[in-house]
């Protein structure tokens, strides 16, 4: 895990040289996935609905370092796809279709290889 989160930290500097930063790292193994602060939009669209309960825990615990456990991941990959369905076509929203896409392949490989993510907010 050291390593990935020195490579999330090399991806971060990176981005950072660009003028986006990064909010919010998810790990697992030797992955690492990152939610920019332009990203954060996704938060905004569920507003506590109970359709989204774990978006919902990691905006709640964004700053207290959530752990995502395998079940919850299956959640949400069901919940990433929700949220695509609800940004199609929106060319304003075309960032957070981004981020649906690119987190996808990340929770699904938690659920299937039955491992917990692990959240680090700024």
């Amino acid at each position: 895990r050291h390593w990935t989160q020195n490579r999330c930290a090399l991806s971060r500097r990176l981005w950072q040289a660009l003028g986006v930063n990064m909010a919010f790292d998810l790990y697992l193994d030797n992955q690492c996935e990152s939610i920019a602060e332009y990203e954060e939009t996704i938060f905004s669209l569920i507003s506590d609905s109970p359709e989204f309960p774990t978006l919902s825990y990691i905006r709640q615990e964004f700053y207290a370092s959530p752990k995502i456990t395998a079940s919850m991941s299956n959640d949400m990959v069901h919940e990433l796809i929700a949220i695509l369905a609800l940004v199609k076509g929106k060319k304003e929203l075309v960032h957070v279709e981004h981020l649906c896409i690119r987190l996808l392949p990340l929770f699904s490989l938690a659920y299937k290889t039955g491992k917990t993510i692990h959240g680090a907010g700024d």
